[in-house]
């Protein structure tokens, strides 16, 4: 059977990886001109990892990630408790596992290209051409796909092959990255938030190390008003200017939620480059029960 995977995201390539596998002919198509992953800190939880498991690739998941097994949120100040969620309550050995998503991208890339998936790269899917005896991908430029079996719809919320109304929030998050704070009281097993209200939070989630004998690194992240992504991005975080963003943060009285986040924040460094100036800083839409990398 040919398949044609529309996307080459984590569920793009995890999809060529089994059919690969499995024996059938599969070629990945993705807008992307060359593999660059998006993003930040992710959280791979139990389904996921038997997902992992089956492709082999569970040992690198331990290796690279970091075990998470509670998530705590607070209120500013950090004594009043919002949310506590323990993976213990769904088994004494359940946990999830916090990565960084270039981390696990480099992991299901290699996986397909090993399988004998063909990845191709510099082609954005428009629409489907069905035919009478299979269906191709329509590019916006470059014409069509080979004649496929099975399509496989991996573009995520914004796929154009599916008809939806808006499903985005008025807030998203931005995320960056910088070594884990040993020093400063975080726990390596635990991703902490503190809230101020409904539209004012920030967080530390630790995400593992880019490679087995790298150092540990922490996602940091905070929310931003989509309509006010624009303003933060004519000035974005660079190393030692952080004026933007802390006077914003001082202007809705978020800027104290946490002493530690605050000597967090000053540490942050720029670790996978971004095809745009945000200097290792990307933007997560809120949507109704899912989130998306913005560049």
């Amino acid at each position: 059977m040919t398949i044609i995977i529309a996307g080459a995201g984590i569920a793009g390539l995890s999809t060529a990886a089994f059919c690969a596998r499995a024996g059938h002919r599969v070629c990945v198509f993705d807008k992307a001109p060359a593999p660059a992953p998006v993003g930040s800190g992710l959280i791979v939880q139990p389904t996921g990892q038997a997902v992992l498991r089956a492709l082999g690739l569970i040992d690198q998941l331990y290796a690279r990630g970091a075990r998470l097994d509670r998530l705590d949120g607070r209120m500013q100040g950090g004594k009043r408790k919002v949310l506590d969620v323990r993976y213990s309550a769904l088994s004494s050995d359940a946990h999830g596992v916090a990565i960084h998503r270039a981390t696990l991208f480099e992991m299901l890339h290699d996986a397909a290209e090993k399988a004998g998936a063909a990845l191709h790269y510099g082609h954005e899917t428009a629409a489907i051409d069905h035919g009478n005896s299979g269906g191709r991908l329509q590019f916006t430029v470059d014409g069509l796909s080979p004649q496929a079996d099975l399509i496989v719809d991996a573009l995520g919320v914004r796929t154009p092959l599916v008809k939806r109304q808006n499903c985005f929030l008025d807030y998203g998050a931005l995320w960056a990255n910088a070594p884990f704070p040993q020093t400063l009281g975080f726990a390596p097993n635990i991703l902490s938030q503190r809230y101020r209200g409904a539209g004012c939070s920030s967080g530390v989630m630790p995400i593992g190390k880019m490679s087995e004998d790298g150092d540990a690194l922490a996602a940091f992240f905070w929310t931003l008003r989509a309509d006010q992504f624009e303003a933060w991005r004519a000035a974005p975080l660079v190393a030692g200017n952080l004026r933007f963003w802390r006077s914003g943060l001082k202007r809705r009285r978020c800027w104290r939620i946490s002493r530690r986040m605050i000597s967090l924040c000053s540490r942050i460094t720029p670790i996978t480059p971004l095809q745009s100036q945000l200097r290792g800083v990307s933007f997560i839409s809120a949507t109704r029960g899912m989130r998306r990398a913005r560049n």
